[in-house]
């Protein structure tokens, strides 16, 4: 049995920043985090999902329904790396690797 692993680096990915529709700040975090929502729209809910690097959700936020920017205290969060997932109504906007303080 032989087996060949190919790798190709895709240059428009980065894990730092893999998101349609949304703008994330500051990075790093220190207690509040700014969520702004490009192509707002009130008639939908967006939330957001922040994983730490071993992929275990540790977080779940309900974004403002009724204006494009929406702040999560952040202070219950512990000081690393993770991961945050934007939704859309029942779709991911994106991914985004952020640093907690």
């Amino acid at each position: 049995f032989t087996s060949s692993f190919t790798y190709s680096q895709n240059p428009d990915f980065d894990i730092n920043k893999t998101n349609q529709g949304f703008e994330i700040y500051p990075d790093p975090v220190d207690n509040i985090l700014y969520i702004e929502i490009t192509n707002w729209d009130e008639k939908i809910n967006y939330w957001a999902n922040i994983y730490d690097m071993k992929g275990i959700k540790v977080a779940t936020y309900d974004l403002r329904k009724d204006y494009k920017l929406s702040w999560i205290e952040t202070e219950k969060i512990l000081t690393g790396i993770y991961l945050i997932e934007v939704y859309s109504g029942n779709q991911i906007l994106g991914t985004q690797k952020i640093i907690f303080e």
